[in-house]
């Protein structure tokens, strides 16, 4: 169990946290810019606080907001109903991802004897 943790579940465990973070980046930003233009009341208001104006990357969270409180169903077009629905989907892998390999460090699971 432990060759084939090594072999072949952590690379993919590493490899799909780096590139579903960076493929959800782009396609959470595809899909704030159609949400902004188009279903402005779907997003929340944007944060302003004392640490920054809140745009750094808060369009992220913005997109699982959306997700959360059922813009999908409001949506007419298709096509970015799927889009939507793929770019969650890609952001949910990636947090699973995330997490089983944060877990797999926390409980030693590849403990080298």
């Amino acid at each position: 169990m432990h060759d084939i943790f090594l072999a072949y579940i952590l690379p993919v465990l590493i490899c799909g946290s780096f590139f579903g973070s960076v493929l959800y980046l782009f396609l959470a930003q595809y899909i704030h810019d159609y949400l902004q233009e188009n279903y402005h009341d779907a997003l929340p208001p944007p944060l302003n606080n004392e640490y920054g104006d809140g745009t750094d990357f808060s369009y992220l969270f913005e997109v699982w907001h959306a997700w959360r409180i059922g813009t999908l169903q409001r949506m007419e077009s298709c096509f970015w109903r799927g889009f939507f629905r793929v770019t969650v989907a890609t952001g949910g892998m990636e947090l699973l991802s995330m997490f089983v390999l944060f877990s797999c460090f926390l409980f030693k699971i590849f403990y080298l004897k």
